[in-house]
Parts: C-alpha cells; structure tokens; sequence
C-alpha cells in the first residue's frame, strides 16, 4: 500500500513537472496564437488535477530553488521600482503575473486588488512601458474573458500549455474575480482614448457572459434574519474572498463590501444599461448602509459575524482588508460611513499587538486565523500575524482620504509612516516584498516563501506620489 501511494505521488509529480516547464507564462511565446486558442479553458476534473500538480511542483520548485539561490541584493528604491517593471511588464509573458512562486496562474482577484494603478502616469516609467503594460493588460483580461466564458469564475487561471488554461479554485469559490475582471476593464477604459477603444471592445465581446455573471452573483445572495432585520449575504454558509482566502471564517465584511464593489463597477461601465442594482431590486444607497449596519453595529467594522470566530477584544474581531480596494467601497461621503471607519483604525493603532516590529505597518489580523488542516501546518500566519505591503498600501491610500474628509492630518501622518516604512522594507529585502513576518523579515515557512512582487509595485508608486506629491 505505502508503495503504491509513493507511485502515485510520483506520477503526479512527474506530470506535474511536465507541465509546469511547458506550460510556464514565463516562457517565451514560440508562436503566435489566436484568441480561439486562448479561450480553451478546461474546468473538468482531469485538467484540474493537472492544474493542481503543476502548482504542488511550483511550490516545490520555488521552496527549493530559495534555499540555494542568493537572496537579493538591497538597492535603492527607484533602482528596484524600475527593474520591477522591466520585469513584471515583459511582453513576451503569457499574462500579468505577481512574481515567483504566484507565477504559474492568473488571479482574477489582482486587477481590482494588486493592479489599479498600472496606468496611472505617476507610476509609468516610460513610452515602452506604458505600451507594455497595454499589451499585457489587454492580453491578461482576454485570455481569462476567453477562458472563462459562461462558467462560474474561479479564483485562478492556471496554463497546461502556451494555448490551454485550466479555471481552477483556491482555496474557496470566490466573491472577487468577477470584480477583478471588472476593476481591469475600468483601468483599460478610464486611462485613455486607445485603451478606452480595447475596453469597449472588450465589453461588447463579452458582455452577455459578464451580465451572466452578475446575475448568478446576486441569484446566491441569501437572506439572513439579525434582530429582526432581513440582510443579504453571500457568504453565509463559508468564506468567499480569495484575497484572503485562508481565513476560514463566513459571513465577511470584505465579502459583501466585494458585492457591492461589484455592482458598483459594473454600473459604472454600463453593464445592464447601467442599473445593476435595479436589476436586482436593491437600492444602491440603502444596500450600503445596510452593509454598514450590519457589520458596524458595534461602533467599528466586525471582520465576521460567525459567532464561534468572535473574540473577546474588538481588536480580535477586526481584519485589515476591511479597508478594501481603489475605487471600492469606501468614499467617506457619509458621516456615518467615516466615523466607523475611523473608530476601526483608532481601535488598531490603539492595539500595539497589531503592530509589526516597526509599529509603523500592520498585521492582517492581531493574531493568526482560524485555518484549514492544510494551512494551518503549511502557512498559518498568511493571513494573520503578517504585514501585507498591498493592505498597507490601500490603508495608507483611504488614510490620506479620510484626513482630507475630516480634517484631522494625523491620518496623513499615519499613512506617510506606513510608506516609508515599506520604503525601508523594499530597500531592504532587494523587491517590493508580498508578506513580511512579525520579526521584519520576508514571510517564509518551510515550503513557502513570500514573493517579490513585481506587478505589485505599481499601486504602491501611485499612493506614493498621492501621499507626497513626487514620483518614485
């Protein structure tokens, strides 16, 4: 019996290896291929498990690859910003990837998470990168339109070869992909005439799957009675969001905030003649403020409403994506809106074990989360006890809002500290690093290792310049 589960793991990793080299979006593209191809996208259980041991061999390879490799070099931040881009914006890419090990699939999640800014001139080094960044984001929004469909989107696009993708979920079904594909198209259509052209055409081609999508979204948001008040959540039954997908935790703020983050943009770009709420018989207002309602009740934003995950301290009840994305939930228009907000933040400066050992950037929670079996031996402060630079970055960004909206400048003070503090930090590590540990360093267990995150970068130039008025 041992023998044969060693032969079948071996095969699956022999397999996996195989595509791994051939089909690695890293690789050069040797032949031109059309959209037809691209949109080959398989969900069966056969290409998933190829997708899965593909991604077991990345990881492998990765984990191993770091431990010989030498780790890089510190530099100064605009030396590393620019070798970032070259990198992160090569053509010859199958699609926008966020660095080693995350190389292998696209996250549909990153357009709206990680890549707001990637046309945003304040962070454009150049005439050929600017036009670089075009090619990719178009090529990167095609290929998982194309591959998606009419399916379900999934959390990941993973290529078998140069011209197969398999659609596959890690680790839950998500709330953010369909939002993710949006938040790109919004970046295409608002930076200029050219690429607003792509955007359109886009949009067009695939409008029917997309208005598909949004309906299956709103057809799974169920109703759920709390004080006698009926509230609609996606996520009652498990965790929905597969930007921090680890935390097994249901019935999320950042899921619903995802929701109408959804809605919102997809009205915007004119998606069901730009009444999606109306489509579903919700109020666009109301809706929020029943969001607001729900997960504010106690004077700041609950991470869950799952009462077996509640902790005694407010601290313990708070995450920081609640700080969501670019353009997303929060617009402090409302006074009710901006005190929560800001209660929230009080109660995490107010709490040093939320602090990394700078004090001057944040963990994504005080303490590590509720995991699943694989994660909890595997990576269990992921989305716990580590500083995530990309929610430090979109803190820092709603911090400089929420000063302009109130008057009070020690929110800018607080947004300009986490910056220069990830300053210090790229610098330090030689990239723009994915994850740092409570003790400062890169986040690392014993078979995974942070990324630098090269495409990342971008958001964190933009919110540089906004914060101080240069350019990196």
């Amino acid at each position: 019996m041992i023998h044969l589960i060693i032969y079948l793991i071996s095969a699956y990793l022999i397999v996996g290896m195989i595509i791994y080299v051939w089909g690695h979006p890293l690789r050069e593209r040797i032949t031109a291929t059309t959209e037809a191809e691209h949109s080959e996208g398989k969900t069966n259980m056969l290409y998933r498990h190829l997708a899965h041991s593909a991604q077991a061999v990345n990881f492998l390879v990765h984990s191993s690859v770091s431990v010989v490799t030498r780790e890089p070099a510190p530099a100064p931040l605009a030396t590393l910003y620019e070798e970032s881009i070259r990198r992160a914006f090569d053509p010859k890419h199958l699609f926008i990837t966020t660095g080693a090990p995350h190389s292998r699939g696209m996250y549909l999640r990153n357009f709206a998470w990680f890549y707001p800014d990637l046309l945003n001139p304040a962070t454009i080094i150049d005439e050929a990168d600017r036009e670089n960044r075009v090619i990719l984001l178009e090529r990167s929004l095609r290929t998982a339109l194309e591959t998606m469909g009419a399916r379900p989107y999934t959390t990941t696009i993973i290529p078998l070869t140069t011209r197969r993708f398999a659609a596959v979920n890690y680790v839950t079904p998500p709330s953010d992909s369909l939002l993710g594909i949006l938040a790109g198209l919004e970046t295409l259509a608002a930076a200029s005439r050219e690429t607003g052209y792509i955007a359109a055409e886009l949009i067009a081609r695939h409008k029917k799957n997309i208005e598909r999508e949004l309906a299956r979204m709103a057809a799974r948001l169920k109703p759920i009675i709390i004080n006698k008040k009926k509230y609609l959540l996606l996520d009652i039954h498990k965790n929905m969001s597969s930007a921090t997908d680890t935390r097994n935790e249901r019935m999320r703020f950042v899921v619903s905030a995802n929701v109408w983050t959804t809605f919102a943009k997809a009205e915007r770009l004119g998606f069901m003649d730009g009444k999606v709420f109306a489509a579903f018989n919700l109020d666009k207002g109301k809706y929020k403020k029943n969001i607001l309602e729900l997960f504010g009740s106690e004077g700041y934003i609950r991470n869950s409403l799952d009462p077996s995950m509640r902790g005694p301290r407010a601290t313990d009840n708070i995450t920081l994506d609640f700080a969501h994305i670019h353009n997303g939930f929060w617009d402090f228009s409302d006074p009710d809106e901006r005190a929560l907000f800001k209660n929230t933040v009080d109660l995490i400066f107010s709490d040093p074990t939320f602090r990394d050992i700078s004090t001057n950037c944040y963990f994504v929670s005080r303490k590590d989360p509720d995991c699943d079996f694989i994660h909890k031996y595997t990576t269990p402060s992921y989305h716990g006890r580590t500083v995530w630079s990309s929610f430090n970055v979109e803190l820092a960004d709603r911090l400089i809002d929420l000063a302009s909206a109130t008057g009070d400048g020690s929110y800018r003070h607080r947004a300009e500290r986490i910056l220069l503090q990830l300053k210090e930090d790229t610098e330090r590590n030689g990239g723009y690093p994915e994850l740092i540990d409570a003790n400062g360093e890169p986040y690392r267990t014993w078979i995974y290792k942070s990324a630098i995150a090269y495409s990342w970068f971008p958001r964190f130039a933009g919110v540089w310049k906004k914060a101080f008025g240069t350019r990196m």
